[in-house]
């Protein structure tokens, strides 16, 4: 398989997710319950409402896999005891 390796697309995956969330805070769009001071905080939170499978528009399909990604970010942060898990990872 070409191209960048895993950990370098999804570094792109969460800056574009971060770039979204950012926009629509300034557009007004974002509830103020996603309020985390760190990136993986605000991740979470945002998944939280959107839920895990959402995939922003403008992420490009070359870093897209975004599915994936998030449930895997999402066990690694139960398992390390950074939040609970209150849904049902598929």
């Amino acid at each position: 398989m070409g191209g960048a390796p895993g950990y370098i697309r999804q570094e792109f995956r969460e800056l574009e997710i971060l770039d979204f969330i950012t926009k629509m805070r300034y557009e007004g769009h974002l509830p103020n319950s996603i309020d985390g001071h760190g990136s993986n905080t605000i991740i979470h939170q945002f998944q939280e409402w959107k839920g895990a499978d959402y995939v922003p528009d403008q992420i490009h399909p070359a870093i897209n896999g975004l599915r994936s990604i998030l449930l895997n970010y999402r066990r690694l942060m139960v398992s390390c005891g950074i939040y609970q898990q209150t849904q049902k990872m598929v």
